[in-house]
Protein backbone atom coordinates (compact mmCIF):
# COMPACT_ATOMS: atom_id res chain seq x y z
CA UNK A 1 0.00 0.00 0.00
CA UNK A 2 2.66 2.49 0.94
CA UNK A 3 4.47 1.52 -2.36
CA UNK A 4 1.37 2.20 -4.53
CA UNK A 5 1.06 5.34 -2.14
CA UNK A 6 4.44 6.66 -3.24
CA UNK A 7 4.20 5.63 -6.78
CA UNK A 8 0.99 7.77 -7.05
CA UNK A 9 2.49 10.69 -5.29
CA UNK A 10 5.74 10.48 -7.32
CA UNK A 11 3.13 10.74 -10.57
CA UNK A 12 1.65 13.56 -9.43
CA UNK A 13 5.17 15.36 -8.52
CA UNK A 14 6.11 14.10 -12.28
CA UNK A 15 2.83 15.44 -14.10
CA UNK A 16 3.16 19.06 -12.16
CA UNK A 17 6.72 19.35 -12.88
CA UNK A 18 6.31 18.60 -16.72
CA UNK A 19 3.19 21.52 -16.73
CA UNK A 20 5.01 23.82 -14.72
CA UNK A 21 7.66 23.15 -17.69
CA UNK A 22 5.85 23.58 -20.26
CA UNK A 23 4.33 26.49 -19.01
CA UNK A 24 7.23 28.37 -18.03
CA UNK A 25 8.37 27.13 -21.55
CA UNK A 26 5.93 28.66 -23.23
CA UNK A 27 5.82 31.71 -21.57
CA UNK A 28 9.61 32.33 -22.12
CA UNK A 29 8.31 31.67 -25.80
CA UNK A 30 6.03 33.97 -25.30
CA UNK A 31 7.93 36.92 -24.31
CA UNK A 32 10.88 36.14 -26.27
CA UNK A 33 8.13 36.48 -29.62
CA UNK A 34 6.71 39.80 -27.48
CA UNK A 35 10.71 41.38 -27.35
CA UNK A 36 11.86 40.20 -30.68
CA UNK A 37 8.95 42.16 -32.04
CA UNK A 38 10.00 45.46 -29.98
CA UNK A 39 13.81 45.00 -30.97
CA UNK A 40 12.32 45.05 -34.34
CA UNK A 41 10.59 48.11 -33.96
CA UNK A 42 13.08 49.84 -32.11
CA UNK A 43 15.33 48.58 -35.03
CA UNK A 44 12.68 50.13 -37.98
CA UNK A 45 12.62 53.81 -35.75
CA UNK A 46 16.31 53.60 -35.50
CA UNK A 47 16.69 52.78 -39.65
CA UNK A 48 14.24 56.19 -39.24
CA UNK A 49 17.08 58.25 -37.65
CA UNK A 50 20.22 57.03 -39.03
CA UNK A 51 21.59 60.66 -37.57
CA UNK A 52 20.52 60.26 -33.81
CA UNK A 53 22.35 56.67 -33.74
CA UNK A 54 25.64 58.12 -35.88
CA UNK A 55 25.06 60.90 -33.07
CA UNK A 56 24.81 59.22 -30.30
CA UNK A 57 27.45 56.59 -31.01
CA UNK A 58 29.89 58.86 -31.22
CA UNK A 59 28.97 60.73 -28.26
CA UNK A 60 29.15 57.16 -26.42
CA UNK A 61 32.60 56.52 -27.98
CA UNK A 62 33.58 59.44 -26.84
CA UNK A 63 32.42 59.18 -23.00
CA UNK A 64 34.11 55.91 -22.76
CA UNK A 65 37.33 57.06 -24.11
CA UNK A 66 37.63 59.87 -21.81
CA UNK A 67 36.96 57.46 -18.95
CA UNK A 68 39.23 55.06 -20.05
CA UNK A 69 42.73 56.41 -18.53
CA UNK A 70 45.64 56.12 -20.61
CA UNK A 71 48.62 54.06 -19.23
CA UNK A 72 52.09 55.07 -18.41
CA UNK A 73 53.17 53.05 -21.42
CA UNK A 74 51.04 54.51 -24.01
CA UNK A 75 52.15 57.91 -22.77
CA UNK A 76 56.07 57.55 -23.17
CA UNK A 77 55.40 55.75 -26.55
CA UNK A 78 52.77 58.51 -27.82
CA UNK A 79 53.92 61.21 -26.31
CA UNK A 80 53.29 64.72 -28.14
CA UNK A 81 51.64 62.70 -30.76
CA UNK A 82 49.20 61.00 -28.64
CA UNK A 83 48.20 64.33 -27.37
CA UNK A 84 47.36 65.81 -30.94
CA UNK A 85 45.02 62.37 -31.51
CA UNK A 86 43.67 62.90 -28.23
CA UNK A 87 42.86 66.36 -28.92
CA UNK A 88 41.67 65.32 -32.66
CA UNK A 89 39.23 62.59 -31.56
CA UNK A 90 38.15 65.47 -28.72
CA UNK A 91 37.28 67.42 -31.62
CA UNK A 92 36.08 65.32 -33.91
CA UNK A 93 33.72 64.10 -31.28
CA UNK A 94 32.44 67.44 -30.66
CA UNK A 95 31.72 67.78 -33.97
CA UNK A 96 29.90 65.09 -34.16
CA UNK A 97 27.79 65.91 -31.31
CA UNK A 98 27.11 69.37 -32.59
CA UNK A 99 25.85 68.09 -36.00
CA UNK A 100 23.86 65.14 -34.54
CA UNK A 101 22.27 68.24 -32.37
CA UNK A 102 21.54 70.15 -35.31
CA UNK A 103 20.49 67.25 -37.64
CA UNK A 104 17.87 66.23 -34.92
CA UNK A 105 16.86 69.95 -34.17
CA UNK A 106 15.97 70.38 -38.10
CA UNK A 107 14.07 66.92 -37.85
CA UNK A 108 12.06 68.13 -34.86
CA UNK A 109 13.36 65.73 -32.48
CA UNK A 110 13.91 66.87 -29.22
CA UNK A 111 15.97 65.03 -26.13
CA UNK A 112 12.80 64.65 -23.63
CA UNK A 113 10.66 63.54 -27.10
CA UNK A 114 13.28 60.50 -28.18
CA UNK A 115 13.36 59.92 -23.80
CA UNK A 116 9.63 59.90 -24.19
CA UNK A 117 9.87 57.33 -27.01
CA UNK A 118 12.62 55.21 -25.45
CA UNK A 119 10.40 55.16 -21.88
CA UNK A 120 7.11 54.07 -24.12
CA UNK A 121 8.97 51.13 -26.13
CA UNK A 122 10.86 50.19 -22.41
CA UNK A 123 7.45 50.12 -21.29
CA UNK A 124 6.01 48.41 -23.73
CA UNK A 125 8.40 45.32 -23.40
CA UNK A 126 7.91 45.19 -19.65
CA UNK A 127 4.20 44.93 -19.86
CA UNK A 128 4.70 41.93 -22.79
CA UNK A 129 6.95 40.08 -19.93
CA UNK A 130 4.57 40.56 -17.61
CA UNK A 131 1.80 39.79 -19.90
CA UNK A 132 3.24 36.38 -20.77
CA UNK A 133 4.35 35.68 -17.10
CA UNK A 134 0.30 36.18 -15.76
CA UNK A 135 -0.58 34.21 -19.24
CA UNK A 136 1.69 31.33 -17.82
CA UNK A 137 0.42 31.94 -14.50
CA UNK A 138 -3.26 31.82 -15.30
CA UNK A 139 -2.41 28.34 -17.94
CA UNK A 140 -0.76 26.60 -14.54
CA UNK A 141 -3.71 27.48 -12.69
CA UNK A 142 -6.36 26.25 -15.27
CA UNK A 143 -4.21 22.75 -15.77
CA UNK A 144 -3.75 22.17 -12.34
CA UNK A 145 -7.66 22.25 -11.69
CA UNK A 146 -8.38 20.02 -14.16
CA UNK A 147 -6.01 17.50 -12.81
Amino acid sequence: MTEQTNKTSRDKIERSYEHARDSASEALAKTRAKAGKAARKAGDEIGDFPMAVLAGGAAIGALLGALIPASLREREVLGKTGKRLNAAATAAAQAARDAGKQELASLGISKDAAGREANRLIEGVVKAAGNAGSAAARAAKEKAKVK
